[in-house]
């Protein structure tokens, strides 16, 4: 602890931007059909299981503070997003069960949830109150899907994914419902797990085909530079540092990667294998 405080205060005097040294971090361990999710420091140092379900799980989110966590649960055979308090270990169901409900993401305001929603057989974009309250569907579309909601840095705008062949970014106003395609250009393959960066400067994501690659954009879309080979990227709150997946010998290893050097450092303090990294901000 006294070397994270430290190096914070030494990165805030040198780079004047938000220290991330004592920041912590959640992430799923286990293979494709159960797993757990954990806590750890961002160097993978003091990890905690947070739950002991032996079942399917995955999707992890901060709520801002870094005292609750929302994650995707399928141990009643649906999915279903929990409401996890860190201190206590309490659970609950984010909503009352509707259908299928998946992928939150919370905005940096701490105010609302995005998340996915299928009650007709059609996975659609909602948003509801941190209660869980007053659910509101942004998109109605019809022979697609939406996935992967991230908030911008003024909890106005929701990036994410709509499939409908081939996976593509969008940006919606969370209040008016208003859509834009977001250019790729330079990507190729499927696009997927946007992260916009708590600046709200840059927008990370995974696109590629066999090999899945880590992209930045401008987050009004543009150009995206290819970043390194991996997946699930998450950004750190210097909007500088993104957690991401990458496959080493079979196993999914999570790694540490500055996007403006590209260089990539394998957190090796945590074994198994783990994904969907996402930090707390």
């Amino acid at each position: 602890m006294q070397a994270h405080s430290l190096a914070e205060d030494v990165v805030a005097e040198v780079r004047k931007t938000p220290p991330i040294f004592r920041s912590k971090i959640a992430y799923r361990s286990g293979d494709k059909s159960r797993g757990e999710i954990i806590m750890a420091d961002f160097d993978g140092n003091h990890p905690i299981t947070l739950t002991h379900d032996n079942a399917l799980v995955g999707g992890p989110a901060w709520v801002p503070g870094g005292h609750i966590l929302l994650y995707t649960t399928w141990m009643s055979g649906v999915p279903n997003i929990i409401e996890h308090e860190i201190s206590s270990g309490m659970r609950k169901n984010l909503i009352k069960p509707v259908g299928s409900a998946y992928s939150a993401a919370v905005s940096p305001d701490g105010r609302k949830v995005a998340l996915i929603l299928n009650r007709s057989g059609n996975p659609d974009l909602w948003t509801c109150d941190i209660s869980g309250s007053n659910l509101r569907q942004l998109t109605q579309t019809k022979g697609g899907a939406e996935s992967s909601p991230s908030w911008s840095n003024n909890s106005q705008e929701i990036c994410y994914v709509y499939d409908s062949g081939r996976p593509a970014l969008f940006r919606i106003n969370a209040s008016s419902g208003g859509s834009e395609r977001l250019s790729t250009a330079g990507a190729y393959g499927s696009i997927t797990e946007p992260d916009w960066s708590p600046n709200g400067e840059k927008i990370v994501f995974t696109g590629g085909g066999g090999e899945h690659s880590i992209y930045v954009m401008s987050s009004h879309g543009g150009d995206a530079e290819q970043l390194v080979a991996g997946e699930d990227p998450s950004w750190a709150p210097n909007s500088r540092t993104v957690i991401f997946t990458r496959r080493v010998n079979g196993k999914l290893v999570l790694s540490l990667l500055d996007v403006p050097t590209k260089h990539v450092k394998d957190i090796s303090q945590i074994s198994g294998s783990c994904s969907q990294p996402c930090w707390a901000r």
